[in-house]
């Protein structure tokens, strides 16, 4: 998850076209812009972007199904700031 944060192909995956993906909470919008597959899980990697005039705290819970696992690269964004998330599903 680390090295997807970083821009990077993780080790034994491979990039696929995005889907776009798009998940929406009261204070945050996450968008996916790159994805990465081995054949037995994906990973996708969105970009948060804060709705809010004020500085939010985010956790990363607030975007993933439960069949899924997340990590933000910064759990506090600046008004109207944004971060990168990394989500990992099994296929």
């Amino acid at each position: 998850m680390t090295v997807a944060l970083l821009g990077e192909v993780p080790r034994g995956f491979k990039r696929e076209s995005s889907k776009n993906d798009k998940r929406v909470t009261e204070k945050a919008t996450a968008r996916e812009f790159d994805r990465f597959s081995n054949g037995h899980y994906d990973i996708a990697l969105c970009q948060v972007v804060s709705k809010s005039s004020e500085p939010i705290s985010l956790l990363a819970d607030l975007f993933v199904d439960p069949n899924e696992a997340g990590r933000l690269s910064e759990n506090t964004l600046a008004p109207y700031g944004s971060t990168n998330l990394v989500i990992i599903s099994k296929k």
